[in-house]
C-alpha cells in the first residue's frame, strides 16, 4: 500500500481533511515550528519540480488561509 500524509483541521466545529504532498507537509511542519516565510518557501521550492515555485507557494498559502489552517494569535 502507498503511504500518504493527511492534513486534518477544524473550523466552526466542523472537521475537514485532505491528502497533502511532501512539499505542503514540509511547509506546514516548518510553519508549526515558527519558521519564517522565506524558509517555508525555500523548503517547498526544493521539493517541487516546476519552473516557477512561487505559483505553488501562492496556491498553498491561499488554501491554508481559506481553510483557516493558518491563523494568528
Amino acid at each position: 500500500h502507498a503511504e500518504c500524509t493527511m492534513l486534518v483541521w477544524r473550523s466552526r466545529n466542523q472537521t475537514y481533511y485532505r491528502e497533502i504532498d511532501r512539499a505542503e507537509r514540509a511547509g506546514l511542519t516548518l510553519a508549526v515550528r515558527g519558521a519564517g516565510f522565506s524558509e517555508i518557501c525555500d523548503a517547498i521550492a526544493e521539493l517541487i519540480d516546476v519552473a516557477d515555485p512561487a505559483v505553488r507557494v501562492g496556491q498553498l498559502l491561499e488554501a491554508w488561509l481559506r481553510d483557516a489552517v493558518l491563523i494568528g494569535d
